[in-house]
């Protein structure tokens, strides 16, 4: 498992976390550890999941996931996945969890006009 880390933008409190490679039962504790790293204890209110390389994912993902909203809510981090294959979809769709890790909406909303 590969991993890498870019800040978000143009949101600067958001970072993302690029996965390669397997999250299973062997990796899914370093997966977990990196997610919760990569948002503390920088001024970072999201993180957003690229798990568009995820050549595989079992429970130990799930797992990971689950680990790290539950660390990071406390501090007010949200954790979003954004880009995923059709597997890791699947996966997540199959277990009930889309709806804890939503898409990140990175498009600002159009300022209201003053009267």
């Amino acid at each position: 498992m590969e991993l890498r880390t870019a800040r978000g933008i143009p949101d600067r409190h958001s970072i993302t976390l690029s996965c390669v490679g397997e999250i299973d039962h062997q990796t899914w504790e370093a997966f977990c550890q990196a997610i919760i790293d990569c948002a503390r204890p920088s001024r970072i209110t999201a993180v957003v999941l690229d798990l568009s390389g995820v050549t595989f994912i079992d429970s130990g993902g799930i797992r990971a996931v689950i680990a790290a909203r539950r660390a990071l809510e406390v501090d007010g981090v949200s954790i979003h996945v954004g880009r995923s294959t059709p597997r890791v979809r699947q996966l997540f769709e199959a277990t009930g969890l889309t709806p804890y890790f939503p898409p990140l909406d990175t498009h600002p909303r159009p300022r209201r006009k003053a009267n």
